[in-house]
This record gives structure tokens, C-alpha cells and sequence, in this order.
């Protein structure tokens, strides 16, 4: 039965470790990137908008809060959370 087999691992290698490192720190850098970039832009988004600073703070707010939030839902609607065994 071929079922009852165990396989090897694959995740345990150093060189997946590297892969998966380096993924995770592009995807870091992009998002740090990205958010200097909209304070770099903050003031001619004001003018072009004619934003007040409150509203230009709730716009950065609320771009956070939505991240935050989807963070969120996606490690709770993990299929490895729900099947994970209790420590």
C-alpha cells in the first residue's frame, strides 16, 4: 500500500530554508517600498486631492487597518490553522 509510506521531507533543507528566506525578505522589502513611497508622495497627493492633513491621515490609516485585517482573516482561514493539533 503505497499510502502507508512515509516520504521524505523536503521542507527541511537548508537550501529550502534559504529559498524561503529570501522570499520573505523581497516580500518585506517591497512592502517597506511601498510605504515610504506614499509618505515620499503624501504632500503632492494633498494638493492634487486637496486633502486636509486629517483626511491624508485617515487615507494611511485606513490602508493599514485593511492590512491588518486581511493578515487576519487569512491566518484564521488557514487550512493548517483548523488541522493544526493543540500544543
Amino acid at each position: 500500500m503505497g499510502g502507508s509510506e512515509s516520504s521524505p521531507v523536503m521542507h527541511d533543507t537548508p537550501r529550502y530554508r534559504m529559498v524561503v528566506l529570501a522570499m520573505l525578505v523581497l516580500v518585506y522589502t517591497f512592502n517597506f517600498i511601498d510605504r515610504q513611497i506614499v509618505g515620499i508622495l503624501a504632500v503632492p497627493i494633498k494638493a492634487d486631492l486637496g486633502l486636509t492633513d486629517t483626511q491624508l491621515g485617515l487615507m494611511g490609516g485606513s490602508r493599514s487597518r485593511s492590512s491588518t485585517l486581511r493578515s487576519a482573516s487569512r491566518s484564521r482561514c488557514s487550512p493548517t490553522a483548523a488541522t493544526a493539533p493543540p500544543s
